[in-house]
């Protein structure tokens, strides 16, 4: 399913929420000891470090983030 950006109440509602999350984000930081995965897109400059702890049955127990925009990151 397709989700049409145009329409101006979807962009809005997507704005908002894009804009609620940088105020507030959640599952941002790090965890010690737990498997990370560094990705970069050379093109803009966007960086996360994604890193992940499962439960013993492999199910996933958290999962955390440290990343931003090109813009957004320390220089």
């Amino acid at each position: 399913m397709a989700i049409d950006r145009s329409t101006p109440a979807l962009g809005s509602l997507f704005q908002g929420l894009i804009l609620e999350h940088y105020t507030r984000p959640r599952y941002r930081g790090a965890i010690a000891g737990a498997p990370t995965v560094h990705l970069k897109n050379p093109t803009c400059g966007d960086e996360i470090l994604l890193g992940l702890m499962l439960y013993a049955d492999g199910r996933l127990a958290v999962v955390y983030f440290l990343g931003g925009g090109g813009s957004l990151l320390p220089a």
